[in-house]
């Protein structure tokens, strides 16, 4: 049951702090001013005061038997009127309550609910209701909303009413609008997933509401049979695109909760999408596992290479030896005037010409401290998986920058070619002269890999026309998926239909809704309109921000801060010394629960109903 102290609707304590009564209930200049001129009796005087005040606090009108007593006394001390107090409650009659309405409304400029309507209000829950689904948030929304347009609030009563009835409408448009994006096709299936079992074991429903398998490697095949069965029975109605996430979550958990008779009792168009919203949620689920299953792999590559990196810088020099060991029998065999059978004897130096490159190239990363060599023996072990997410998982941008998917596109182009070296260009026949027409963008390469990715002649990178000659196909599959990895956890690339990995441009705030809320949100912060001064305004205050931080760090036994060279530290501070009678007074406090048999926590609780 919705009550009023679960939501920010303004309310008046019994028993307000002075602190709260100094801050809220205390009459303004212009207050006294304008009492004075339309009352000169002292009684109606003070109870029109008190109506202003607690209008002003409540967006709205209390009558005076409510308000109370401490709120009374200190409004009547603030201006000099206590003894009007006893004579107070002669004023509570509907008559000059009335009247004094209106005036009130006048002053602080308000519009009165009677004025603005139910149509208005309708209007401003209906945003509400379309960003939010549970009935706090709306209310919390929707008085906020009401606040910055000035508008008198209603009863609490009334608003949870109206909140509530505008929730059912913009949901039943919802479900209205599913079914129109459903084919006979998409009913059919879904009413599928509701028929009981011949054999009488669980429902098709049933087993879609268990919880999906955490995707590993050895569960990989189970896991993408799981999502290819659950895109073949989901319609292509992409909910969570044109709904809230609360109301998309909201729908997902009121699913999960109900049973197979349960939501067939559901009228036909909340049914339906309540399902589409299960099945793209355990889509989701899936998604996220894939995704993170990629990220983690990729990652604990990278740091067993950055591990054997160093683990070989310190025992690097027997390595080196082995090397030139070789390097001088090859040489020696190439000095020889002899020719014949060189060939052959090189072979017997190096019988497998590949693991010694394997072993150049990380000599080559360790001379330069470079760990990517040192991946490619545990990326030939996972290669297989790692591409197979890669072609699974729906990867794309969240930005302009298309380079990494057209990487990811060529890298599963190719992935079957036997060739170790892949082209990046292609000849333009059009012109006598040799033109180039590159493949694929790779600026965004780092240069950490341009010596591994790029095919290179020894020393440097051959280019053709400013573009490299080929890639390395291995090392650059390595560094497509590194860089994936890399993108997933920042936020630049997405998984399309993932919760984990999804399109964080897709909850920033659209160019409508900054145009409507720009000016609320100046007034708030105090900023002008114009881009050049706010700009100004907000370096200004940024300034004075560091300058009291410079400030407070070259005291540090003021801020707890130290530093010392790149290293910033901030420790305790020392508590302030106890005032004067405070281990009697939590004596006497300790002892008097003791009596009452209660506890802190006991004491706490009851001051929050004061």
């Amino acid at each position: 049951m919705l009550t009023l102290e679960d939501t920010i609707y303004p309310r008046l304590k019994r028993k307000p702090t002075p602190a709260e009564l100094t801050l809220l209930f205390t009459p303004s200049t212009a207050d006294l001013h304008h009492i004075c001129a339309v009352c000169t009796h002292g009684t109606p005087r003070l109870a029109r005061l008190i109506h202003l005040v607690i209008a002003r606090h409540l967006r709205g009108f209390q009558s005076l038997r409510d308000i109370p007593r401490p709120i009374q006394r200190h409004i009547a001390a603030s201006v000099g009127l206590e003894g009007f107090l006893p004579q107070l409650p002669t004023q509570d009659h509907r008559r000059p309550y009335t009247e004094h309405t209106q005036w009130v409304r006048d002053h602080l400029h308000f519009t009165s609910f009677r004025t603005y309507g139910v149509q208005e209000l309708h209007r401003v829950l209906e945003s509400c209701c379309t960003r939010h689904e549970d009935l706090v948030s709306i209310i919390n929304a929707a008085v906020e909303h009401l606040h910055q347009l000035q508008y008198e609030l209603p009863g609490f009563t009334r608003l949870v009413k109206e909140a509530t009835h505008v929730r059912s409408r913009v949901n039943r448009s919802i479900f209205d609008r599913v079914v129109t994006h459903l084919t006979e096709t998409d009913q059919e299936k879904l009413n599928r997933l509701l028929e009981e079992q011949p054999t009488g074991g669980k429902s098709n429903w049933n087993l879609i509401k268990q919880e999906p398998r955490k995707a590993s490697l050895s569960q990989l095949k189970v896991a993408l049979g799981h999502l290819q069965d659950l895109e073949d029975i989901t319609p292509q109605v992409n909910l969570k695109m044109w709904v809230s996430n609360s109301k998309f979550e909201q729908f997902v958990r009121e699913a999960r909760s109900l049973h197979r008779q349960a939501l067939g009792r559901l009228t036909l168009h909340k049914r339906y999408t309540l399902m589409v919203a299960l099945l793209e949620d355990q889509q989701a689920r899936i998604k996220d596992d894939l995704g993170t299953l990629l990220v983690k792999r990729m990652f604990r590559l990278r740091n067993a290479a950055l591990t054997q990196l160093k683990a070989l810088q310190e025992r690097h020099q027997g390595h080196t030896d082995m090397l030139i060991e070789q390097l001088r029998q090859i040489t020696v065999l190439l000095a020889d005037k002899n020719p014949e059978g060189v060939l052959e004897d090189i072979q017997k130096v190096i019988p497998k010409p590949e693991d010694t490159l394997l072993d150049i190239d990380q000599y080559q990363g360790r001379s330069r401290n470079n760990f990517v060599p040192f991946m490619l023996w545990g990326y030939q072990q996972n290669r297989q998986v790692l591409l197979k997410l890669l072609e699974v998982v729906p990867i794309t941008s969240t930005s302009d920058n298309k380079d990494l998917e057209e990487a990811i596109r060529y890298v599963l182009e190719h992935r079957s070619e036997r060739d170790p070296n892949l082209s990046t260009f292609n000849i333009d026949p059009r012109f006598k002269e040799v033109t180039i027409l590159p493949l694929l963008p790779l600026g965004w390469v780092p240069e950490v890999w341009r010596p591994f990715v790029f095919q290179h002649n020894g020393r440097e990178v051959i280019v053709v026309q400013g573009h490299p000659l080929g890639l390395n196909k291995m090392y650059f599959e390595m560094c497509v998926l590194m860089h994936v990895a890399w993108e997933l956890r920042s936020g630049d690339l997405c998984i399309e239909g993932s919760n984990q990995y999804a399109n964080y441009t897709r909850e920033l705030v659209s160019p409508q809704e900054m145009e409507q809320e720009l000016p609320v949100f100046l007034k708030q912060m105090n900023l002008d309109g114009t881009p050049r001064k706010m700009v100004s305004t907000l370096k200004a205050r940024l300034q004075d921000v560091a300058r009291w931080a410079d400030v407070q760090l070259k005291s540090p036994e003021m801020s707890g801060t130290r530093i010392k060279g790149e290293t910033f530290t901030l420790s305790r501070q020392e508590a302030d010394p106890e005032p004067a009678g405070f281990i009697e007074h939590r004596q006497r406090l300790a002892t008097g629960l003791a009596q009452q048999e209660r506890t802190v926590l006991d004491a706490l609780f009851d001051t929050e109903h004061l």
